[in-house]
């Protein structure tokens, strides 16, 4: 990562997901400009079956074929 991204990855974490000494560590994950969460958030969402609303996305709802 680019020192660059990793500044604009800094100032874009909200102040209440912000660790409370340093600075957060990657994997941070962002859809566009919205912050996310963390790689345990992701993790968490990807257990409950929730990545979309977790990426802020609609869910696929295409029919699965037969």
């Amino acid at each position: 990562m680019s020192e660059e991204k990793r500044q604009w990855m800094y100032k874009n974490i909200p102040e209440d997901r912000q660790p409370a000494q340093g600075n957060p560590l990657p994997p941070q994950i962002f859809s566009d400009d919205r912050y996310c969460g963390d790689y345990d958030g992701f993790f968490e969402s990807k257990e409950s079956n929730t990545v979309f609303s977790f990426l802020g996305l609609k869910p696929n709802l295409a029919p699965k074929e037969s």
